[in-house]
Order: structure tokens, then sequence, then C-alpha cells
């Protein structure tokens, strides 16, 4: 079974110490939600229950940690954050049908990340999204306001007011993703971006075999660019 996007929602702690990610309708057993924190300082997250950190990103500004859960009788499409400083910042969340029915559905090569002002560069291993079927994932901050540019071929599907935060994914098909996934901005302020392939279910997530997708995390003196 491929994986689809389902919906895609964004909280705004403006200043505060919590805040409500609310999807358009209560998620469906077996649906992965994925939510990343994007906020100015290093402060404790508190996450609702059931979902699980998978990576932190710090970067001089501040931090990007992104966490998912498999729906299971949920009863609410409402999910709120709390943060232990007040932050000004945002949190995204995004939901995917069709992922592995259990255990971690993300692929074993992800996730990849990068951080600071400029010039840094991670190339991440090939990864084997075990053919078509799967969705890459990224998430980007930074502490203006300034938009990001989103990459394209991409699909934008949230953009946070807290900060410049953004929320992109592509479902990969046969022969691989194409395109240049690159977050781009003209403003100079740090940031940190995080990238992640949840497999589709039947599938499986391995290191090895045929490579669906490879690309380039980096990040340029102009912004946070995944090429």
């Amino acid at each position: 079974m491929a994986t689809s996007f389902v919906d895609a929602a964004i909280g705004d702690l403006s200043g505060g110490t919590t805040t409500d990610v609310v999807f358009s309708g209560t998620p469906t057993d077996g649906d992965i939600l994925v939510c990343a924190v994007s906020i100015n300082n290093t402060g404790t997250i508190t996450a609702p229950s059931g979902f699980t950190q998978k990576g932190t990103n710090i970067d001089s500004g501040g931090r990007l940690a992104v966490y998912w859960k498999r729906a299971a009788s949920e009863g609410s499409a409402t999910y709120t954050w709390t943060v232990s400083a007040s932050s000004y910042g945002d949190v995204m969340g995004i939901r995917i049908r069709g992922g592995l029915a259990s255990g971690d559905p993300w692929s074993s090569t992800t996730p990849t990340t990068d951080t600071d002002g400029g010039g840094g560069t991670l190339d991440p291993a090939s990864i084997n999204a075990d053919g078509s079927g799967s969705v890459a994932i990224a998430f980007a901050r930074r502490d203006t306001g300034l938009d990001w540019t989103a990459p394209s071929g991409w699909t934008e599907p949230t953009n946070g007011d807290g900060q410049a935060s953004e929320t992109i994914y592509k479902l990969l098909a046969g022969g691989g993703a194409s395109g240049s996934p690159a977050f781009s901005s003209t403003d100079f302020a740090a940031g940190a971006a995080w990238l992640g392939i949840i497999e589709q279910a039947g599938g499986g997530a391995s290191p090895t075999g045929n490579t669906l997708y490879s690309k380039t995390l980096r990040s340029l003196t102009q912004g946070r660019v995944l090429n």
C-alpha cells in the first residue's frame, strides 16, 4: 500500500508555552502523525501522549525537534504541545496514511539534518525507500519571519507565523524523487533543517538495495538548503 498525504496543521506558540495542532479530522487507526517543534530556545518539550521523539536539531538561535506517532483509537483531532519556557515558534504537523503498520516507520538511513548559518554540507548515505510509494518529509526553521522558498516539485502544506517554519513532502514514485529539494531564502539568520522518509506498508526499511532517493542536505549563507 503506497503512502498518501491526508492533511497538515500548524500551531503558533506566540510567545507562550502551549499550542494545539488540530488536524481536519480524527486520525484513522494506523495513520502516521509527524510533528516538528520549532522554538527559539532549548527548553524542554512535552509531547502529547504516544509521540516518540525521532530527532533534535539545535542551531545557534533555537531548536527543531521531530516526533511521530502511529494513530490508535485517538478520539480527537487536537494535540496539545507544551514547552518549558515562553517561546516564539510553531509546531508543524503532517498526517500520512499507508505507512508501515508496526515498528518504526522511518527508513533506516534517515533522518538527515543540517544546521548553522552557512557553508556547511551533509551528504546522507543512499536511501533505499524499498520501491515506489514511500514519502519524504522535510522541515525547516529559522529565527526570523521571512519565508522560505519551497523547493520545486515538493508540496508545502504549512507555513508558520511564529518563525520561518516550513513543512514539505514528496510522494516517491518508481524511479525515485526528482528535482532539488532546496529550502532557500535571502535571509542570513541561523536555522535548521530535517529530512526523513516514511516507508510504505508492506515495504520495509532497508539501508541496502536499489537506491531510490539520495540527496545532499546543505546549508548556504543565503538560507537553508536541502539539495
